[in-house]
């Protein structure tokens, strides 16, 4: 006992003193320095109620004396919590739904989940796996569960506070240097070594989001090496959630990595799934939308729609009039434009002047912000650099005086949101973050420049989703020597730095992007992790390694590979393969909420030989075929189809295709075409969206089978023209 108690109030002890613990007939006597003053306790050995010999206070228990305002103060910690995140704890919030191998089927029932989220065993480390795909609310998940709990437990004490530790765009190879920063922000009364003790003892549960980006340049050794040592000091009573995406976690490979740790585990797996359609629009109904707007943008929130990601949806519950959002034709667009024009139309009213010169501006103004952020790979920006940046892109729109007034608000723009500190400012989701980053990386290469953003961090497969959408918008007519001269470029730096594996991506990336490159070819690439979606341009790809690629709706028809290695391939039904295939390791399915990981390579060959093209389909080579097939596999990301000459956007540039007429009249007749007429910067224009694009992909129901026999058979006859 002696040495369990050693244990416990060892790391409560000031430093370099001594803890004396000395044993009589009816109790524990304990002597320690705490906080520069002699501390003197006693644990009554049969009723385990311990007194406070200073203070004269007594305690039914261990536990409610560390909780207690002499030792960890927990307490307090949870009302500085309440007070740090009310924002996100009033703000608009649909419950998200969730699954779990330990239930069925989906639920977002709190009673359910507060059971997978409690500790099971008091012998065993309790692990929560939380995962989900990217951007589909983690984050705001675990913040909103933290400021939860931390108002649950100033009332009633049944549930223990949640310590939460983000990444603020730093990689967590550093897990006691993340714990002291999250202590140090909440000003706890308790310091990062202290965190096993209380965790252990059920009164403090952990959370660490972004687990998947515990990563440093040679991969993720580090995460699973510091989460194995911190495993070790918390088992007991509480509970670590480590939040991360779908496609990170496989519970087989989690047990093998923590091999040393294996029957010390309680393991316990949570996915986190969008919301279905009739649930986001009866929220939305709650929330003041009108049953005209609920009936405009009903087709968009279909089944898996990136729209029903719960950031979206709560910035749509601010938003009632999506009639007037209509310039906006992708949801990160939406996001974005939403926040620039509100901004815009502030300025202009403060101070005048043209609302495209001043949008601009900001949109350079946010862009340098994002750049700073990822060379320093923090997910926050300081006031006063926000400050000088607002100065110098303002600078030649406005005046002096009226650049000065413009830079005594930079800490108040609608686009940015307190961060750790007061002087701190960040943007409110990463969506937004990665967008910005992404046109300040285009915008580099066009001018044959290579930034310290890609020397520095690692970008993930959320940036590389972001980084494909800028790309396929983008109207730059010389893409192609752009990236040529990139790739000279970075394969002739020899700096022991991240370029290599950021440009790698990024190449990679591009092939999202038709270019009229002949023989095109990309070689000697190392990824980390990458992400690829729709018709692929045609490409020789060589001497490449791919640690994970995120391939669903990918089709790699077009794609010739040589000595190319993945090592984790993420794929869904619409995944397709042509003659040529990579070597795979390991392919991770995602079905709606099913997760399966092919190990075995029988099944990983069985896998791709049901997914590449065969003789046995000839249609699917047809010119008039591969058209639809490029569509509804644009339509995915894309909810809107708009070109005009004085505006043309490059991702809608099959709407003045020969081939659309007919194709726009198959999906007119099947009611698989909407047509709407919106004003969208000037005089109304005509805006296609297509219905739920991966039915007709997958022809997986009868209604988008019939759509598909009808696009063959027009293709057969567009062939014998």
């Amino acid at each position: 006992m002696i040495n369990v108690l050693t244990d416990i109030f060892g790391p409560f002890s000031d430093p370099a003193t001594e803890l004396s613990i000395q044993e009589s007939n009816d109790c524990y006597l304990i002597e320690m320095f705490k906080d520069g003053s002699q501390k003197q306790y006693s644990l009554n050995r049969k009723t385990e109620s311990i007194k406070s010999l200073s203070t004269k206070l007594n305690y039914p228990n261990i536990n409610s004396l560390l909780a207690s305002s002499e030792f960890a103060d927990l307490k307090g910690m949870a009302a500085t919590q309440s007070r740090m995140l009310a924002e996100i704890g009033s703000a608009p919030f649909l419950t998200p739904n969730f699954s779990s191998p330990e239930t069925e089927g989906i639920f977002h029932d709190n009673g359910d989940l507060r059971k997978l989220l409690k500790a099971r065993s008091s012998t065993k480390t309790s692990i929560v796996l939380l995962d989900g795909p990217a951007g589909i609310g983690k984050t705001r998940f675990l913040q909103r569960l933290t400021v939860d709990r931390a108002q649950s437990y100033l009332n009633s004490c049944d549930f223990p506070p949640i310590l939460y530790i983000g990444s603020r765009g730093a990689k967590l190879s550093n897990l006691r240097a993340e714990l002291a920063s999250a202590t140090q922000q909440l000003r706890a009364s308790f310091t990062f070594d202290q965190v096993p003790i209380l965790v252990s003892r059920g009164l403090l549960d952990i959370a660490i989001d972004g687990f998947d980006e515990l990563v440093d340049a040679d991969g993720y050794h580090d995460a699973w090496h510091a989460l194995q040592s911190f495993l070790s000091e918390i088992a007991g009573l509480g509970v670590c959630i480590l939040a991360g995406r779908d496609t990170f976690f496989d519970q087989q490979g989690f047990s093998e990595r923590l091999e040393a740790s294996k029957g010390t585990i309680d393991l316990t797996q949570l996915h986190l799934l969008l919301a279905e359609p009739r649930q986001a629009l009866l929220w939305l109904k709650e929330h003041g939308w009108t049953e005209d707007s609920l009936e405009e943008i009903e087709s968009i929130l279909q089944h898996n729609s990136y729209a029903l990601r719960p950031y979206f949806l709560s910035v749509l519950a601010e938003t009632p009039n999506w009639k007037e959002q209509g310039q906006s034709k992708t949801v990160r667009n939406f996001l974005v434009d939403r926040f620039l024009d509100r901004e815009t139309n502030l300025i202009q009213k403060m101070l005048g002047g043209e609302s495209d010169r001043i949008r601009d501006a900001l949109s350079r103004m946010f862009e340098d912000a994002a750049v700073d952020m990822a060379e320093r790979e923090q997910g926050e920006v300081d006031i006063e650099y926000l400050s000088l940046l607002c100065e110098l892109c303002f600078d030649g729109i406005f005046s002096s005086d009226e650049v000065r007034k413009l830079t005594h608000k930079a800490g108040s723009f609608g686009l940015m949101e307190p961060g750790a500190s007061s002087r701190m400012r960040k943007f409110p989701h990463s969506e937004i973050l990665n967008h910005f980053l992404a046109k300040s990386i285009l915008k580099d290469l066009f001018e044959r420049k290579i930034g310290l953003a890609l020397r520095r961090g690692v970008f993930g497969v959320d940036f590389v989703e972001v980084f494909q959408d800028v790309l396929a918008s983008d109207r730059e007519k010389d893409l192609a020597p752009a990236l040529n001269a990139f790739e000279i470029k970075f394969s002739e730096d020899f700096a022991s730095d991240r370029l290599h594996v950021n440009g790698s991506a990024i190449l990679l990336a591009s092939l999202v992007k038709g270019l009229e490159i002949e023989d095109r070819k990309l070689n000697n690439l190392h990824i980390n992790e990458c992400s690829l979606t729709g018709i692929l341009d045609k490409c020789t790809i060589s001497n490449t390694e791919i640690y994970r690629l995120d391939a669903r709706g990918a089709d790699f028809s077009e794609l010739k590979f040589e000595s190319t290695s993945i090592t984790m391939l993420i794929a869904d039904e619409l995944t397709r393969f042509g003659k040529s295939i990579p070597a795979i390791s390991t392919i991770h399915l995602t079905d709606g909420h099913q997760i399966t990981t092919l190990h075995n390579p029988a099944e990983v060959d069985n896998w791709i030989k049901q997914h590449r093209d065969t003789e046995e389909e000839p249609y699917q080579d047809l010119v008039f075929f591969k058209f639809f097939e490029k569509i509804c596999r644009r339509a995915i990301r894309q909810f809107y189809f708009r070109y005009e000459e004085q505006d043309p956007d490059p991702v809608s540039e099959f709407l003045i295709d020969e081939k659309w007429p007919i194709l726009s009249e198959i999906l007119r007749q099947h009611g698989r075409l909407d047509e709407v007429h919106k004003q969208v910067s000037g005089p109304t224009s005509l805006l296609y969206h297509v219905r739920d694009p991966q039915s007709l992909l997958s022809a997986s129901e009868p209604s988008a089978l019939a759509v598909r026999n009808d696009v063959i058979a027009a293709a057969r006859d567009w062939e014998q023209q």
